[in-house]
């Protein structure tokens, strides 16, 4: 009966190679884990890259846009002034009869 009990491991003895089991399961999700999570922070940059990007695209868009516009206005002001310039003027007569420039 002894020498039965000494071939089958012990309570004990099997309770520490579950554990040990157990630690060696938790270590590799814990290592897999750690793979995904700098998986996610990379893609994570990529993607802060993209908006920054985005952001900085925008921006000079914006300020094309409004020298744009700005341009646009000075140029209709431009020929506004152009038209004025070519309008015939009338001379101004007063009462006396004496010219007192373009009107």
């Amino acid at each position: 009966m002894h020498g039965r009990r000494a071939l089958q491991p012990s309570e004990t003895d099997v309770k520490k190679q579950l554990s040990e089991e157990r630690r060696h399961q938790l270590m590799l999700q814990k290592m897999e884990l750690e793979i995904e999570k700098e998986r996610l922070q990379h893609l994570l940059a990529q993607q802060e890259t993209k908006l920054l990007l985005k952001q900085q695209q925008l921006h000079q868009s914006r300020l094309d846009y409004n020298w744009l516009r700005t341009q646009a206005i000075f140029k209709s002001r431009e020929l506004v002034a152009d038209k004025e310039l070519a309008k015939p003027r009338e001379l101004n007569v007063d009462m006396n009869g004496s010219d007192s420039g373009p009107r």
